[in-house]
C-alpha cells in the first residue's frame, strides 16, 4: 500500500472500507424504507421468500455494528465512544421532540469484546452513570480498558 496515499496500515484500511460499505448500505435501504414502507419487498427479489425492508435494515444493522465493534476493538478508544454515544443520547433527549429518546427507554449499544449475545445485560441509564464515573477515575487508558474488560458486555442503557 502507498503510505503516502493511505497513511494506514492494510488491516485499517480494510477495516474502514467495510465501515464505509456498511454505512452505505443501511443508508440505502432507510432511503427504501422512506420511499416505500418497512413492509414492502424489492420486486426484482426472485427468491421464493423475499425479506421486507424492516428485515433487510435488521440485517444491514446487525452487520454495521459488527464492524463498529471491530473498529472499537481495534481502532479507537472505546471509553472516548462511550462518552461520545453518552453525550448524543443527552443531546437527543434535549433537542428531538420523538419521545422515544425518553431516558427512562432502553438504548443498544454492543461493545463486542468476544461477547456471546446469550451474556447480555441490561442496565439502566444510571448503571451507565457508574460506569462512566468509574471510567473517569481510572488514571490511564489502559487501565480504562482493563476495566471495560473486565465487565465484558453487551450494554443496554
Amino acid at each position: 500500500m502507498n503510505q503516502d496515499l493511505y497513511p494506514v496500515t492494510n488491516d485499517e484500511l480494510e477495516r474502514l472500507i467495510i465501515l464505509n460499505e456498511e454505512c452505505s448500505e443501511v443508508q440505502k435501504i432507510i432511503s427504501k424504507i422512506l420511499r416505500h414502507g418497512f413492509s414492502s419487498v424489492d420486486p426484482t427479489n426472485t427468491e421464493d421468500v423475499k425479506p421486507t425492508n424492516r428485515k433487510m435494515l435488521v440485517e444491514e444493522l446487525g452487520q454495521l455494528i459488527y464492524i463498529i465493534g471491530t473498529i472499537m476493538d481495534k481502532d479507537v478508544d472505546k471509553v472516548k465512544v462511550i462518552n461520545a454515544m453518552w453525550n448524543r443520547n443527552k443531546s437527543i433527549n434535549t433537542y428531538s421532540h420523538l419521545n422515544s429518546f425518553s431516558s427512562n427507554n432502553n438504548y443498544m449499544l454492543q461493545l463486542h469484546h468476544h461477547v456471546d449475545i446469550s451474556e447480555s445485560l441490561i442496565c439502566t441509564d444510571q448503571y451507565l452513570n457508574t460506569i462512566l464515573d468509574k471510567l473517569e477515575t481510572l488514571k490511564t487508558r489502559e487501565e480504562a480498558l482493563e476495566y471495560l474488560e473486565s465487565i465484558t458486555f453487551n450494554l443496554k442503557f
